[in-house]
């Protein structure tokens, strides 16, 4: 029996065009790489979202006061009119949007969770198509090119166009960076470890906006601490925050706008080597007692409004 149905394939393979039969042989190629890369991909985000979603301890969001929220039921706990983010009193609420630019950590998360709501949908889309369409789509279609009709072109500028907007965002994001840090860096890096010391790991939002510089007193920065941070489910910002030494590093997310008013995010780590005499209108190391009371470096900041 398996002596004919060895026969009877032989017969096939040597009976059948040699274009037929490398075809054969490409999309069954195509399936088998499909699904190695696909089995690879899920127990990536598995491992991703494993380390990405760690248990932490729940403190208040206000980050300079990080009082603990374990055991405290939610009933008893306080939250912001804009956010389910949670606090320890209603004082730490009004200190957290006057010094702390709640504003825009709200903005950062309503948009990446309208962002990750897209992507998801996206995704249970193009899993619920017939596998053959999918198929379609990891091999090339040679007649199409770069036709209009192929949507080729289209689909080509689109790319090109996003990833040159990414580029360009990313340019300006550390260009500002780098000028703010040599500038502030020392009192702006001081906020940040007592902000450290109080809630734990985080990273300092920079709101680009001239509506939030405008508000905020020219300085649109804000301390989210890492639970909060989990929520935007971002590997690269995750990673730097995991790892940054808290006595001569911080961790920077420079927030600004794209196109069609699209939420585009660079994350940067910068250690401060040296410490020099704080500007004027910055709390200086000696004077940390004063950041507890007024609230972050670059005096008072006023509510940053969504727009």
């Amino acid at each position: 029996m398996h002596d004919d149905l060895f026969v009877i394939i032989e017969e096939l393979v040597l009976g059948t065009p040699r274009p037929v039969l490398a075809g054969f042989f490409v999309i069954l190629a195509s399936l088998i790489l499909t699904w190695i890369k696909q089995g690879a991909d899920e127990r990536e985000r598995l491992r991703r979202h494993k380390v990405e979603h760690a248990v932490l301890p729940e403190v208040c969001t206000f980050p300079l006061c990080g009082a603990s929220l374990e055991g405290v039921g939610k009933e008893e706990r306080v939250f912001g009119s804009h956010s389910d983010l949670p606090y320890c009193s209603k004082m730490c609420v009004k200190r957290d949007w006057k010094e702390n630019n709640h504003a825009s950590v709200v903005l950062l998360l309503k948009r990446r969770a309208a962002a990750l709501e897209k992507e998801r949908n996206a995704h249970a889309e193009a899993s619920a198509r017939p596998w053959l369409d999918q198929l379609a789509d990891v091999i090339p279609n040679p007649q199409a090119g770069l036709s209009a009709a192929g949507g080729g072109v289209n689909s080509w500028v689109d790319t090109m166009s996003m990833k040159m907007e990414a580029d360009a965002a990313s340019l300006t994001a550390r260009t500002f960076s780098s000028a703010y840090m040599r500038r502030f860096g020392p009192a702006v890096h001081s906020w940040a470890r007592d902000c450290h010391r109080a809630s734990g790991r985080g990273c300092v939002l920079v709101h680009l906006s001239e509506r939030a510089i405008e508000e905020s007193m020219g300085a649109p920065i804000s301390f989210v601490h890492q639970r909060t941070l989990q929520r935007l489910d971002n590997f690269k910002l995750n990673k730097l925050v995991r790892e940054y030494q808290a006595e001569h590093q911080m961790v920077l997310l420079v927030m600004q706008r794209g196109l069609d008013k699209a939420i585009l995010t660079s994350p940067f780590c910068f250690s401060i080597r040296e410490t020099p005499p704080a500007p004027a209108g910055f709390p200086s190391d000696d004077k940390a007692e004063a950041g507890d009371k007024g609230g972050k470096p670059g005096g008072k900041a006023g509510a940053v409004k969504t727009d």
